[in-house]
């Protein structure tokens, strides 16, 4: 695949052991059926062979459940995926494409077109550890410690007062712990943050109905459409130049 798509970046050499069940299923409809069960990738490491630099790895990667393809659509039947340096669980049906602005994919229409829950957790520094180039970090900066844990789910009950009938509801939360690193030989430390968003759509319109963040040195809290909202944004620039520094 390298070779065929050079501009693909994929790397050139790649090792590693592979065991465990897979089933692809062709039904009339043309969209594939993947079945996994029990995979398990051990001792997956990627190479440059130009110089023999390791450009990532992963000592065990393993892969459950199911996939069907759909146009627009995917479905994930208890999906399970685990890493050195992450763990996600998918159940239901995600829209296949997303944009920072597109009309149909942009982030907020994307999340009123899930209809399932997901549980996604990463650790930072291991992550950096295992692709090294993926994080935007500077050359002299290492991570320490850090992690995110996101959340996707419906929301059936608890409407607020004034929610239309039929519309459907869905919340993102997303939390980090403290990241600690160093940079230039300095401590730098990121307090933790929560981030929460609830999207209401029926069959006329679709809105953000709560955007809110929360963090020691910033709180933001907003709503609104793809074409107007507003936001109330509060900054103590003091905190975050100390943190920072």
């Amino acid at each position: 695949a390298a070779r065929r798509f050079p501009e693909s970046e994929l790397p050139a050499s790649i090792t590693g052991d592979l065991s465990g069940s897979a089933t692809v299923k062709m039904p009339s409809s043309g969209y594939p059926h993947v079945s996994l069960r029990k995979i398990e990738l051990r001792g997956l490491a990627a190479f440059d062979p130009s110089n023999g630099n390791r450009l990532w790895g992963n000592e065990l990667t393993q892969l459950d459940g199911d996939w069907i393809w759909h146009p627009g659509q995917i479905v994930a039947r208890q999906v399970s995926a685990k890493t050195d340096f992450a763990s996600v669980a998918l159940n239901g049906t995600f829209s296949d494409s997303i944009s920072l602005a597109g009309a149909g994919s942009n982030p907020l229409a994307w999340l009123d077109r899930v209809d399932a829950t997901a549980d996604m957790h990463i650790d930072l520094s291991r992550l950096q550890v295992a692709m090294p180039k993926l994080l935007p970090l500077r050359s002299n900066a290492t991570l320490h410690r850090g992690t995110i844990h996101a959340t996707i789910e419906p929301i059936n009950d608890g409407r607020p007062t004034g929610a239309t009938s039929g519309s459907r509801r869905r919340r993102l939360v997303i939390h980090s712990d403290t990241i600690e690193a160093t940079s230039a030989g300095k401590s730098v430390v990121i307090a933790p943050m929560d981030a929460t968003a609830i999207v209401a759509s029926d069959s006329k319109s679709l809105s953000a109905e709560q955007f809110e963040l929360n963090s020691p040195f910033a709180r933001i809290q907003g709503h609104g459409s793809v074409a107007s909202g507003s936001a109330e944004v509060n900054v103590h620039f003091g905190k975050l130049a100390q943190m920072l520094n």
